[in-house]
């Protein structure tokens, strides 16, 4: 049987590395990016303001699993902007061109963190960003509702909270409990 072929992005980033042996053994796996991500013998590096590379690593692709982006808070023009605006923008923009069927968006818990800690919140919920990280990540998913209802992109947002290992110092946080994503879960 012919393996879904899968465009991993931000494989060298702190989740990509926990997808990147399962998704080699599941899929037609490529990865893209800024670094070299060992183990992945179809890698593309580039930057997400780079479209023309963008383009290249999509060509043949049917799904992108989007994890690249600037993942803390950060200086918002300098970092936030370019990562996860115009890089987002980027991605999408050369999926679509490219004929990608699906795309898989790594949002954040940090879209709807504003909500009191009492309140569980429900997708039909409107976003809430607790950091401007959080902000562009809610632009992510207004940009995935955009691409679907405009060109048929297929489009999944998935909000993950804290991804720690149970080594991890800030494991233990009192936050960590509520919004913990365990590697294997990933």
């Amino acid at each position: 049987m012919k393996k879904l072929r899968v465009l991993l992005t931000g494989a060298g980033g702190r989740i990509g590395p926990t997808l990147v042996p399962p998704f080699r053994e599941r899929y037609d796996l490529r990865t893209y990016d800024i670094k070299p991500v060992p183990d992945s013998p179809d890698h593309r590096s580039g930057d997400l303001t780079d479209m023309a590379a963008l383009q290249s690593a999509m060509e043949g692709m049917e799904v992108v699993v989007h994890l690249a982006a600037t993942s803390d808070e950060a200086p918002f023009v300098e970092n936030l902007v370019p990562n996860n605006v115009v890089g987002l923008y980027n991605t999408y923009q050369a999926a679509h061109e490219a004929g990608v069927r699906r795309i898989v968006f790594a949002s954040t818990c940090q879209t709807v963190l504003i909500y009191p800690h009492h309140v569980t919140v429900q997708a039909t919920d409107p976003v809430r960003p607790s950091t401007m990280y959080g902000a562009t990540k809610a632009f992510g998913e207004a940009l995935g509702r955009f691409y679907h209802e405009k060109h048929g992109l297929e489009f999944i947002g998935i909000r993950i909270g804290w991804f720690k290992t149970l080594d991890d110092p800030h494991f233990f946080h009192p936050r960590v409990a509520d919004h913990w994503l365990s590697p294997r879960d990933a």
